[in-house]
């Protein structure tokens, strides 16, 4: 039987002293419940993944996350062979942050126009997709969990890059362009902390790497196959996932070299809100902290639901870091000022 703490979702959360105990508790019992599994390595045991994934499913250890996941699907069992190599997972767990399954939607659909919906703790939050969509499903999911279900960080939709052992946090909306130029920062010496998510401890404000493949959409995965292979990258790409609600969607693995440690947390320095020009130009201009709570506020997914604990987080944060716009067109330039303001 594992133990769930996925019912830290619910709305009525309040950080209470009993809950912050109650999350230590937890977070002792995930260290010790992974110490004592037996771990093995996705790329050394890449045959057997689908029959486990199959049977009672494994528990994939993402820090900071353990995931119960199982699924009929070859698709994903590929996928994961492949871009989650180097993580580890065991056949039993007695502490889940998240249970999700992929599952087919019906017996008939496995011969016309086969289908897979993604499941968390049994409940359906999406529509189906093609099963051949089944890796962005995942990716999708696993997301909505971390948006919807995490409230032991104060969680920001941004993108988190590393330098020099401090974190630069890029904030901003779906569709910005925020995992291009992550992507493109990481193949120019930054390291990776994520592309999706800043998640930062309520009593320190660091921010936990978090590193996955990054989602690329439309015209960046041109832009970002030209980069990889200019800079002799050993990055892989995933197969093209075409006619999604995004559009044209291909996912790309860098480096495990790239990847931030995630055995640790990161002190951020900066936090640069991008905007990408589509005629020639540049301008960057720093931002007021006042401006850039609000719009910090606006990007996170639980910033209301932590009440006190995710005012006084994020006032300390915004009090300790650098805040500034940068609008661009030309990356070199982007990256020019990056590189300057990071000192």
């Amino acid at each position: 039987m594992s133990l769930s703490l996925s019912s830290y979702g619910n709305s009525g959360y309040k950080r209470t002293l009993s809950d912050q105990l109650q999350l230590c508790h937890l977070a002792k019992e995930r260290h010790r419940s992974m110490t004592q599994a037996r771990m093995l390595l996705v790329k050394e045991h890449s045959n057997s993944l689908l029959q486990c994934l199959r049977q009672e499913g494994i528990y994939l250890y993402l820090p900071p996350f353990i995931i119960r996941l199982r699924s009929q699907s070859h698709d994903l069992a590929q996928y994961l062979s492949l871009f989650y190599k180097d993580l580890s997972f065991c056949l039993d767990s007695q502490v889940v942050h998240f249970d999700i399954e992929l599952k087919a939607e019906s017996w008939w659909r496995q011969w016309l126009s086969p289908q897979v919906r993604f499941y968390q703790s049994q409940q359906a939050p999406f529509l189906a997709m093609p099963r051949h969509h089944s890796a962005i499903l995942w990716e999708w999911g696993l997301n909505y969990c971390v948006a919807a279900k995490c409230h032991h960080y104060l969680t920001i939709h941004a993108a988190v890059v590393l330098k020099d052992g401090q974190a630069v946090v890029i904030p901003a909306p779906p569709g910005s362009g925020k995992s291009t130029l992550c992507a493109l920062l990481c193949c120019h010496g930054w390291q990776l902390l994520s592309d999706e998510f800043a998640l930062i401890d309520l009593d320190n404000q660091r921010v936990q790497a978090f590193p996955r493949p990054i989602s690329l959409k439309n015209s960046s995965i041109d832009v970002l196959k030209q980069v990889v292979a200019k800079q002799q990258i050993s990055a892989q790409f995933s197969a093209q996932f075409s006619g999604t609600s995004k559009g044209d969607i291909q996912l790309l693995a860098l480096p495990k070299a790239v990847h931030a440690d995630t055995r640790k947390t990161y002190p951020i320095k900066q936090i640069v809100y991008p905007h990408y020009l589509q005629q020639p130009g540049f301008n960057c201009r720093a931002l007021s902290k006042a401006q850039s709570l609000m719009q910090l506020v606006e990007n996170s997914f639980n910033f209301a639901l932590l009440g006190q604990a995710g005012f006084d987080c994020l006032t300390t944060l915004v009090d300790n870091a650098q805040h500034w716009v940068l609008d661009y067109h030309d990356f070199n330039e982007a990256l020019n000022q990056l590189e300057l303001q990071h000192g």
